[in-house]
């Protein structure tokens, strides 16, 4: 039996500063309020590597691939001048680099104890 049965759709999602951020199993979409109080949404579909997600070591890999992709995520909502009115106070850049720090030693600890024992 599948994990999902038929007719549910499983949904997942974040309070944003502003606004927030729902996402699928297949798509994403984010509103929020900017400082004028109109809401903008944006939506799109998760990116994918095709072929990848039926096959479990492939798979795996590129989601450990996907993990280390909060590095260049933290250092854009990071940048004021492509953020604009939407970039993230310096200390929650600072709580977002501590916490990327700590993904990637998990995954660099995941990769040693599963290629070296």
């Amino acid at each position: 039996m599948s994990p999902v049965t038929e007719g549910k759709l499983r949904l997942g999602g974040m309070a944003l500063r502003n606004g927030l951020l729902v996402h699928g199993p297949t798509h994403w979409a984010a509103a929020v309020r900017d400082k004028h109080g109109e809401i903008r949404v944006a939506s799109g579909r998760k990116p994918r590597v095709k072929g990848v997600d039926g096959v479990p070591g492939v798979r795996g890999v590129v989601r450990l691939g996907e993990a280390f992709a909060v590095i260049p995520l933290v250092k854009f909502v990071s940048d004021k001048r492509k953020m604009g009115e939407f970039v993230i106070p310096r200390w929650v850049s600072a709580i977002a680099w501590i916490v990327a720090g700590i993904i990637v030693a998990l995954n660099v600890k995941l990769l040693f104890e599963t290629f070296f024992g």
